[in-house]
């Protein structure tokens, strides 16, 4: 039973390997097309700063959708492109994506437990968050993430007097971020997961 339990727990941690790097994979294009394609639809002017953030937008569909720990190394992997192609360090890029892998996390906590407070180490947990909830899952962390995100670098640019004036800038990135989260994040859905061993 013990190489049966081994088994399956090496299966699920292989799976969880090989997302983390698909996901990974999947930032970098994000990165590319936040730097080609967005930048092209939301060109220089107010609707630029109010502009989606697509690595935001998956850090948060694929941690709603599945294990957040699975989007650490995107974020890591965005951070390094989007420093390569900016004046701004990579850490203060992974600071800035970071509130939004702690935001899935505390969204798929907070489904994770049953009434009474105990971990919900059951069915529940095992099939995941049903469309509906992985759904509003994705856009809040995305809403929060993008924000934060936005909040972080210009607090790292020293720009800070300029909050008043980029609070509907926020919003508005917060809101186009949270959109696209929430469409995404279901279709990711099926991609879940599995828990197929006693523990894992």
């Amino acid at each position: 039973m013990s190489s049966a339990l081994e088994s399956g727990a090496g299966g699920t941690r292989a799976a969880s390997l090989t997302a983390a790097a698909v996901v990974a994979a999947a930032a970098v294009a994000g990165v590319l097309l936040q730097l080609s394609l967005v930048a092209a639809l939301f060109p220089a002017g107010p609707l630029a700063a109010a502009a989606p953030l697509l690595p935001v937008v998956l850090l948060a569909a694929w941690g709603s959708a599945r294990d957040p720990i699975e989007t650490v190394p995107a974020a890591i992997v965005s951070a390094a492109a989007l420093g390569t192609v900016s004046s701004e360090r990579v850490g203060w890029f992974l600071l800035a994506l970071l509130p939004t892998i702690v935001a899935a996390f505390t969204a798929r906590a907070g489904l994770d437990r049953v009434p009474g407070g105990r971990p919900g180490l059951d069915a529940a947990r095992a099939r995941g968050p049903s469309f509906p909830a992985a759904a509003l899952l994705g856009a809040g962390a995305a809403a929060v993430g993008a924000a934060a995100y936005v909040a972080l670098l210009t607090i790292a640019s020293g720009d800070v007097g300029l909050f008043p004036e980029l609070l509907g800038s926020i919003a508005g990135t917060a809101a186009w971020s949270a959109g696209l989260a929430a469409v995404l994040a279901p279709l990711l859905r099926p991609l879940r997961r599995e828990r197929r061993g006693l523990f894992f």
